[in-house]
Order: structure tokens, then C-alpha cells, then sequence
């Protein structure tokens, strides 16, 4: 028997597996017949091979009728039930959930933010530009509606305050009976100016003031262009000539 190295076990190796070449196979085959330890050598890996393989499908026929035991210890419905519970496994899900996710939250990065409705931005703009109204003068809780609170259009517009040089002499008024007195303390309880001359009181706020400013008796009339209201006719005269008396 020729003694073997590991190039000899190479060579050999290969030639069982047929991986040497047709000159170096025919060359081999003729050294093993030349050689009868070299021909030992090769039956013996030959037979060592055949035997690796029945010793290696003895073991795995040991292991399958192991492994049948087993699966027949196992109950039949409990079998089904773990192979229904088992679904396949699909990659392509798990693709298509990260691109929608994806998808989403660019939509949500490039949404621009909701604009005001445009009623609510007409209505800001109106309540910016529309000017501040004065506030109406109302009367005193418990007064009841003069004369004052007729439409102005339907009495005959003041003639104004008369030029001084076309003014007569004053005359000395004369003395005031009861009844004027009575009268006139019943308008200055209601917040009027009384004509002694005429003998009634004023018609409204304006009137009033208007007799007052003749007098040059601003402060008394100070509160009666304050009382004018805004629907009436001389209510620009009224803010006008109390602008001038502050001045």
C-alpha cells in the first residue's frame, strides 16, 4: 500500500470527482494500474465515500421517522389550526404601506393653511373703515317727549341770529305776571330756555340755544347744542357753534 500525502489524497480526490482532465485522467488510470498500493488507496477513498453516503441517509431516515413520531403525537385539529394560522408572507404589502405613508405626509408638509372665509374678511374690513358715530343724546329717564322730538322739516328754518345794526332800540320788557313765572319755572324743570317776550317757552334744544347765543350766554347754551340729537336739522350748527364756544 503506497504511502499517502496530501497531494496524493488531492489527486485522488479529484479523480473521484472527476475533476481532473482527459491526458491527467488517462495518465492516473495508468499509474493505479502500474501501482497497486496507489490502486488500494483510491478503492479505499472510493469505499469511504460509498459508506459516508448509506451512514449519512441512515441518519437522516433516523431523524424523518423521529420527526413522523412526533407529528402524529400531535392532534389533528391542532395541526390545521396552526397551518390556517400561518398566512403568507407578502412583501410587497409592507412596500406599499411605507410609500402611502410617505405619500401622505408630503400632502400634509405642502398643504397651505386654511384662508378666512371671505365674509368674515368683507365684515373685518367694514368694521375697520367705517368711522366711530356719536353717541345720541337721549333724555332723562322720567321726561316725557317735547316738542323737541318733532321732525324739524316741519316748522319753518330759523332765521338766524339777526345782524346788530339792523336790531331795534331795545325796549324795557315789561314786568312778568304770575303765570309767566309759573311758566317759566315748569321750562327750566324741563331743561328749556322761556321767552318772556312771547310768553312760552322754547320748541327745542336748538331754539333755546339759539336765544342763549344772541344773549352771548354761552354757558347756559353749552348744554342745549349737547342736547340736540342727530336728526335733527340744525345738529351740524349745533356742533359747530359748541366747537367755537370751547375755543
Amino acid at each position: 500500500m503506497a504511502k499517502i500525502n496530501t497531494e496524493l489524497h488531492d489527486k485522488i480526490e479529484a479523480y473521484l470527482d472527476g475533476q481532473m482532465s482527459e491526458p491527467e485522467r488517462q495518465a492516473f488510470e495508468q499509474q493505479i494500474g502500474q501501482d497497486t498500493g496507489l490502486a488500494e488507496l483510491v478503492a479505499t477513498h472510493r469505499l469511504e465515500r460509498e459508506m459516508m453516503a448509506v451512514l449519512l441517509e441512515n441518519d437522516l431516515r433516523q431523524e424523518m421517522a423521529e420527526w413522523q413520531k412526533e407529528k402524529d403525537r400531535l392532534p389533528p385539529l391542532v395541526e390545521k389550526k396552526s397551518a390556517g394560522n400561518r398566512p403568507p408572507f407578502r412583501p410587497w404589502l409592507l412596500v406599499l404601506a411605507a410609500l402611502a405613508l410617505s405619500a401622505l405626509a408630503l400632502w400634509w408638509l405642502r398643504v397651505p393653511a386654511p384662508a378666512p372665509p371671505p365674509k368674515d374678511k368683507e365684515q373685518a374690513e367694514q368694521q375697520l373703515e367705517k368711522p366711530a358715530e356719536a353717541p345720541e343724546t337721549s333724555p332723562p329717564a322720567g321726561q316725557e317727549a317735547g316738542p323737541e322730538d318733532e321732525p324739524e322739516n316741519t316748522r319753518p328754518e330759523d332765521p338766524g341770529p339777526v345782524a346788530r345794526e339792523d336790531m331795534p332800540a331795545p325796549q324795557q320788557p315789561a314786568a312778568p305776571s304770575a303765570d309767566q313765572l309759573l311758566a317759566a319755572e315748569f321750562s327750566r324743570n324741563a331743561g328749556l330756555s322761556f321767552d318772556f317776550e312771547r310768553g312760552e317757552a322754547a320748541a327745542t334744544p336748538w331754539d333755546s340755544a339759539a336765544v342763549l347765543l344772541q344773549k352771548e350766554d354761552f354757558e347756559q347754551a353749552l348744554p342745549l347744542l349737547a342736547r340736540v340729537p342727530p336728526s335733527s336739522g340744525n345738529f351740524t350748527r349745533a356742533r359747530l357753534n359748541a366747537g367755537l364756544i370751547h375755543l
